[in-house]
């Protein structure tokens, strides 16, 4: 039986005039096997408790298993969160994070780069200069197309050049 993550949202209430924040577990995670609520007296409680539902709904599923290690990070990831005043889950953290992975050119194949640039910069360029930029393209593309610009070390940039007459 496979539950979605989304089953897991925490959600805060109000009994008799205190905040507690409750996730609804399903059945087969309880050890009695009823389904219910479980209340926490703080965001940070309830959030570790998801993680390890999330942990125990993937283990149950065969998806993914968390090894002890990862757990412990997990669990330092919101401790680090709730110091720094932030209240989301691991996996907002993530969803935030990914543009600026991707952006940090892990991602970002060269030629799309040099298209890109060019693309911004060509209405401001004089036409020599289009003209000299299109032509070192090509040259710096016949070595490095296909690669990303994190595959690009200083080394292999460093080679490319020395290759030049000056």
């Amino acid at each position: 039986m496979k539950t979605k993550i989304s089953k897991f949202r925490i959600s805060k209430t109000v009994k008799g005039g205190i905040t507690y924040y409750a996730i609804f577990v399903p059945e087969y995670l309880m050890p009695d096997k009823k389904a219910r609520r479980l209340y926490f007296r703080t965001r940070q409680e309830a959030e570790k408790k998801r993680i390890e539902l999330i942990a125990a709904t993937r283990t149950e599923s065969k998806e993914t298993v968390l090894t002890d290690s990862q757990l412990v990070d997990a669990r330092r990831a919101l401790e680090r969160l709730a110091e720094a005043g932030l209240s989301m889950s691991l996996d907002k953290v993530v969803e935030l994070a990914m543009p600026i992975l991707k952006a940090s050119g892990r991602y970002v194949k060269v030629e799309s780069l040099l298209a890109d640039f060019a693309e911004i910069k060509a209405a401001t360029w004089r036409p020599h200069t289009l003209r000299n930029f299109k032509v070192v393209t090509r040259m710096f593309l016949e070595k490095f197309q296909g690669l990303t610009v994190a595959d690009i070390t200083p080394k292999l940039l460093g080679n490319w050049l020395a290759g030049f007459d000056r």
